[in-house]
């Protein structure tokens, strides 16, 4: 059944009519030291894992046979 614009379908009203992310209880705060700390040592190991994989994909094409299509 499909729902569009109306309540008369099985989805809760909640999940119809809310928001999925109240803006209102958001409160902005600064990092401490220990948190920037953390996410620049996970942000490196990222890049790494990122710029390997880009290389498997480099690989994987240049590997691959030319169809000409």
């Amino acid at each position: 059944m499909l729902c569009v614009g109306t309540h008369d379908c099985d989805a809760p009203a909640s999940r119809v009519s809310e928001p999925a992310v109240s803006t209102d209880s958001l409160e902005l705060h600064t990092l401490t030291s220990e948190q920037k700390d953390f996410n620049r040592r996970l942000l490196k190991k990222r890049i790494k894992v990122e710029n390997v994989i880009r290389e498997i994909k480099t690989f994987s094409i240049m590997s691959g046979t030319c169809r000409n299509r």
